[in-house]
């Protein structure tokens, strides 16, 4: 991001940009309103799967997006 910036500001003509996943330090997560259940059985959720890998719009695999796009205009995988 900060690469693509500095070319469309005319800081730089070149840029060699790098980065690293960091989807397996994401927490679980805990879905309850503690001020209104105390007790009882919780189940953790992977924060990725539930938030980060779902379209938010649709509710859907974010994984899925690019087989609706192909089926949707037609074109192979080979292509």
């Amino acid at each position: 991001m900060f690469g693509a910036q500095s070319i469309m500001l005319g800081f730089n003509q070149v840029v060699v940009a790098g980065g690293m996943e960091n989807m397996s330090n994401a927490p679980f997560i805990l879905q309850r309103n503690l001020s209104v259940q105390k007790m009882g059985h919780v189940q953790l959720k992977d924060v990725m799967v539930h938030a980060g890998l779902r379209d938010p719009c649709k509710g859907r695999c974010v994984g899925s997006c690019g087989e609706l796009f192909l089926d949707k205009f037609c074109i192979s995988h080979e292509a």
